[in-house]
Order: C-alpha cells, then sequence, then structure tokens
C-alpha cells in the first residue's frame, strides 16, 4: 500500500524486497518488544504479554482472558472478555492520524483454542482526556475468525472529524446472558502479530495522479540451481548466522529437496521423536488446483519428521534421508506429487525455505513475507528456465543467464509495466474495474481493483446461476462527473444491441449503487446499500476522487451452454466527444472506455 500524492518517478528497486510504505504501528512485529509489550500495546480486559512460538520462536502478541467480572447490564450473569489496544504508546494514547484520512490496516491472528470471533475496531482520541476525547469506530475488519493457524485479515477505515489519534483494538467477549453465543473461561487466549497501520492510496482527494508503487525483487530461482539467501524472519533483512544451502529438482513423480546445514561450531542433534528440538529445517509448497493453499513440511537432523497437509490431508507420505557430519548435516527430501496434490507439475511453483536453530532460539527464511506460512510471500521455483519465466510474465524474449539478471530484468520489466498501467490517468482520469461481491462498500467507494484494470471480463457460471458483475467507475478528475454505462452485444460498433449476443435481455438485469446512511451515533458510516435498477440513459453520477457502482446480475436458468459476448462502454458526458461517419458504422472519438464482455454458462449446476 502507498501514500496518496502527486504522480512520482518510480522508486527504486527494493534489494530487500520490503514494502516502502510507514507503519504507523510501532514495532508491529513484536520481534524487540518487552514481556509485558510496552509501550506498543495496553490490555483494557484480561492480560496482554508477549508470545514466543516454540516451532519458531516467532516473537507476537498475546491476549488472554483472566477473570469473570459481573455483567454490568444483567444481574446474575457474568462477563468474560479479553482486549487489547495495539499501538497504544502510552502516553500519548496512540500514533498520529489525520482527520477525514483514509488508512488500510493488517493484521496476522491465531486463537490457542478453539475458533474465536474476534472485535477489530479503530479507537480514535480528538484531545487528551482518554475516555471524554475517545471514539470508536466498529468492525473496521469484518468477519475477523481466529482458528489455530495464522491467518492475514486486511480492512480500511477513515479517521472522524477531529482524530488526532488512533489504535487498533482487538476483543474477545461473552456474557452467560447469551449461553447460545461461544463463553470464553480464563485462559482462553489468542495470538496477534504483524500490525501495519499506513496510509491508504485511496486517499488521492486533491491529488492529481494515482501514486506508483514501489517495486520489490521477487525471489526466483531455476531448478537445480543452489540458493543459499537466508535471512532472520524477525526483520527480513539480516542474513542468517549460519549457512544454509538448498537445491530444488523435480523428477518425474516427486519434488527432491537437497538441503545443506552448515554449522558453526559443534553439530547438537535433535531427538528422533521431537521434530523441533536440535537443528529443524521447515518446507513450504503452494497448492496448484485449489484443492488445498500449501503443504508444510518439517525435519530435524535426527530424522524426525512433521507433516501439515491442510483440512483435507495428504495422499501418501514423503521420505527425508539424514546425514551428520562435521561442520554441518544434509538432507535428502523427497514429496510425491500425489502427496503435494500435484497433478501436473507446472513451469514455476512457489515455496519457502526455513531453519529454525533450536539451540541459538534463530529462526531463518529464504523468502520473508508477511510470516513464513503466507503463501504470497513464497519465493519461486521455474522449471523450465529462466528466459521462459520471463517471457510468460512479461512477454520479452531475452535470454537470461543465471538467477542475478533475472530478477533484475523482472524488477525492470515489472517497473515498466506499472507505469504503462498509471501512464493512462493522466488523460483519460477514469478507471472501470469489476470488484468483489464482498467489497468494502463504504464511503469514499474507491476499491483497489481500480488502480489495476482488466483488458476484459470474463465470466463463468452454472446453468442454475445468477452471475453477478459488480463494475466500478472511478472518477479521477476534480469535479463530479457524469457517465453513462451500457451493456451491448459486440455485433457492430455503437450499434449493438442492449445485453450480451445469444443472452436472454430479460434475464439480465442493471443496477446502481446509491448511497446510504448506514447506521447513527458517533461515528455514522455512508456507504453503497441498495440497488436500484438503471434507468434508459444508464448514468451514473460519480464525486471526484470516488468511484461508483453499477451491478449487473445475469439469470442463467434455461440458459443454453455456451460463450456469450458484448462489450462493456462508459462514457463521460460532460468530456469532449464527436460522433461520426454512417449511421451503421459510427466512429466516436472522445474519452469513451471499451471492455469486451464474455460469459461462459456451463452444463453444471450448483448444488443447494
Amino acid at each position: 500500500m502507498m501514500r496518496a500524492g502527486m504522480l512520482a518517478a518510480l522508486l527504486a528497486v527494493a534489494c530487500s524486497g520490503v514494502c516502502a510504505s510507514e507503519n504507523l504501528v510501532l514495532r508491529g512485529d513484536f520481534s524487540e518488544s518487552g514481556k509485558n509489550l510496552a509501550p506498543e500495546c495496553r490490555a483494557e480486559a484480561g492480560r496482554v504479554s508477549l508470545h514466543v512460538e516454540d516451532r519458531t520462536w516467532n516473537h507476537c502478541g498475546k491476549c488472554e482472558v483472566t477473570a469473570g467480572v459481573p455483567d454490568r447490564e444483567h444481574d446474575g450473569c457474568v462477563v468474560h472478555a479479553a482486549n487489547v489496544l495495539v499501538g497504544f504508546t502510552a502516553p500519548n494514547c496512540g500514533f498520529a492520524v489525520e482527520p477525514e484520512t483514509r488508512y488500510d490496516v493488517a493484521f496476522d491472528i491465531r486463537s490457542l483454542g478453539a475458533e474465536m470471533s474476534i472485535a477489530a475496531d479503530m479507537v480514535f482520541w480528538t484531545g487528551d482526556d482518554y475516555w471524554k476525547d475517545r471514539k470508536t469506530v466498529k468492525s473496521v475488519v469484518p468477519g475477523v475468525k481466529a482458528t489455530g493457524e495464522w491467518r492475514t485479515f486486511r480492512g480500511t477505515f477513515r479517521a472522524p472529524h477531529g482524530a488526532r489519534r488512533a489504535v487498533l483494538r482487538l476483543a474477545i467477549w461473552s456474557s452467560t446472558k447469551w449461553m447460545n453465543h461461544r463463553q470464553y473461561k480464563p485462559g482462553d487466549a489468542f495470538l496477534f502479530d504483524n500490525v501495519r497501520v499506513e496510509t491508504s492510496r485511496k486517499n488521492i482527494a486533491g491529488a492529481t495522479a494515482v501514486p506508483a508503487p514501489s517495486v520489490a525483487v521477487r525471489k526466483t530461482v531455476a531448478a537445480g540451481d543452489e540458493f543459499n539467501d537466508f535471512v532472520s524472519n524477525k526483520d527480513g533483512r539480516t542474513p542468517a548466522a549460519a549457512r544454509t544451502r538448498v537445491r530444488v529438482a523435480a523428477e518425474a513423480d516427486a519434488l527432491l529437496f537437497t538441503v545443506v546445514a552448515e554449522v558453526p561450531g559443534q553439530v547438537v542433534l535433535g531427538k528422533a521423536g521431537a521434530t523441533w528440538s536440535g537443528d529443524t529445517i521447515e518446507i513450504q509448497v503452494e497448492g496448484v488446483d485449489g484443492s488445498r493453499t500449501r503443504t508444510h513440511v518439517a525435519f530435524n537432523n535426527a530424522g524426525a519428521k512433521y507433516t501439515d497437509a491442510g483440512p483435507g490431508g495428504a495422499n501418501g507420505d514423503w521420505s527425508v534421508d539424514v546425514t551428520v557430519g562435521d561442520g554441518g548435516w544434509t538432507a535428502r527430501a523427497r514429496l510425491p506429487f500425489p502427496f503435494l496434490g500435484i497433478r501436473k507439475l507446472p513451469n514455476e511453483l512457489g515455496i519457502n525455505v526455513g531453519r529454525a536453530r533450536a539451540k541459538e532460539r534463530t529462526f531463518d527464511c529464504w523468502s520473508p513475507g508477511r510470516s513464513f506460512h503466507d503463501t504470497t510471500g513464497f519465493g519461486r521455483v521455474v522449471f523450465d528456465g529462466y528466459s521462459a519465466a520471463l517471457r510468460r510474465e512479461f512477454g520479452v524474449d531475452m535470454q537470461i543467464a543465471d538467477r542475478a539478471a533475472f530478477e533484475s530484468e523482472w524488477a525492470k520489466c515489472e517497473a515498466d509495466r506499472q507505469a504503462r498501467k498509471l501512464a493512462k490517468f493522466k488523460e483519460s482520469k477514469m478507471s472501470v474495474a469489476p470488484v468483489s461481491t464482498l467489497s468494502d462498500w463504504s464511503i469514499p467507494f474507491l476499491p483497489e481493483e481500480i488502480f489495476d484494470p482488466p483488458s476484459n471480463i470474463v465470466l463463468k457460471a452454472a446453468a442454475n446461476e445468477i452471475r453477478a458483475l459488480p463494475i466500478a467507475i472511478a472518477n479521477l478528475s476534480d469535479r463530479v462527473e457524469d457517465y453513462r454505462v451500457v451493456l451491448e452485444t459486440d455485433e457492430d460498433v455503437l450499434v449493438g444491441q442492449w445485453g450480451l449476443k445469444g443472452f436472454p435481455p430479460a434475464q439480465i438485469t442493471a443496477r446502481k449503487g446509491l448511497r446510504f446512511r448506514d447506521v447513527s451515533g458517533e461515528s455514522p458510516s455512508i456507504r453503497f446499500a441498495p440497488l436500484v435498477r438503471m434507468d434508459d440513459v444508464g448514468s451514473v453520477t460519480v464525486p471526484p476522487r470516488e468511484a461508483g457502482l453499477v451491478w449487473y446480475d445475469f439469470d442463467c436458468a434455461g440458459v443454453k451452454p455456451g460463450v456469450y459476448s458484448g462489450r462493456l462502454r462508459v462514457i463521460p458526458l460532460c468530456e469532449d466527444g464527436k460522433l461520426s461517419g454512417l449511421p451503421n458504422k459510427p466512429a466516436y472519438k472522445g474519452k469513451m472506455q471499451t471492455i469486451p464482455v464474455s460469459l461462459e454458462v456451463v452444463a453444471a449446476e450448483i448444488t443447494r
């Protein structure tokens, strides 16, 4: 996420791979925190403390229920609660924020027991009085469920009028008044880590263009090439004290990892029945067919094994052979494709490799991201060579000799691609992109998708499905704009019929979002709530530096399987435009945007 502002040159390539945005939460990864997490955090209920995970020695926060208290609203009932203010930095009551400014928030969370529902709110102060000058915006990250695995949650919020400082509040709560809900007890706890609050790039009010993102190096290695550039998982930068050399190769039916773990001084053997004792290697492999997110295995220098293949479990087993010698140990781990859930080896695959040294209490990894388990931060192994990987990603034909040349060229190509994407905003002042049906509809609405608009829209639906297509129309100018939004067949430019060619027009519904006051109170929310039918003109009014919402529903009931095509046409009504040419073949010159749309109806039904 980047701060909003004037369009600038692309930032220099960040060799560490760390995002250049500023985290407003002091020491949000808790790697240098004290036992009570002060001054980073404060508990308003329960207890907050530093927690160090057994396997990886990852430092994180722990929020724990300590005791029940009388429910002040219901006589005879007991409340069990725990909540933590993250980013407190006493005595200032939080980090500085600007009123009416939008921010992005993200954090990792995990429970130490059964699933928990976590309330994620932002608490603001408009003055120096802790209680009197305090306001709360609830559920800035809705639907937070903490399970036994680390999960990353993200959301956005806007600082209310007069806000000067803020904190993130994470909380659990139960009352015996509501016995049909989850009841907490003393000792119940959740862990939190990697808390980030950053100025959102959605804050383009007053700016003249969209900000350019930084480009980080993507770690990529060809199969068979050795890599050893491990860094501390705490900060993602400090080189590992003990060198770990890894090669990945593809056999006919398995991946083979060869690991040489060098040990300064005497080799300390782990226990044959305790994977996390001694010196341990962890390997993560991303899922490739959607059946699982990742596969996680680990082994120590005594040959003890650990397997986590997700809820579905693994198909078969894997093997590892370990040899211990002077100055280190070597392991050869064989992971069969059926075990990994791989039917056919792809051209490239995301992996991560970590090393935990029990005696030194360190954990190093190859590709640091938000966490060792986050697949978005995995490095890549390419099985068809560096040149093919660059051509596949960017369409660039050039001979790449080694990994260093590939990563350097990849960063240059990515910087060029980002620059080309942003260049069109200098003139068009608009962007059109499909968005998720689960988007944040709060106002100002300016979803991330508009910064990377697609060249076409491809949909697929079952024969009994109502397929939704929400569209954001972003107005990046400095004035209110009206847009005409039309979905039409692609038979002839500008003279096609409404809808998609061959799809029953009566089974397509076009709606637009209306601004609606969602709640009342100290922090009211304005959002797109009602979806009303579009009129004959198909116009949408969008304020400057915001996006409007158009929503299409395709009712596929009774529609023959096949592909139905058309185009989405968006015309700013207050911009210059000219129509010329013959009546049956008109030509339009102006700032119209046209996006091809296709919908494939498949001969299958969704079970209900």
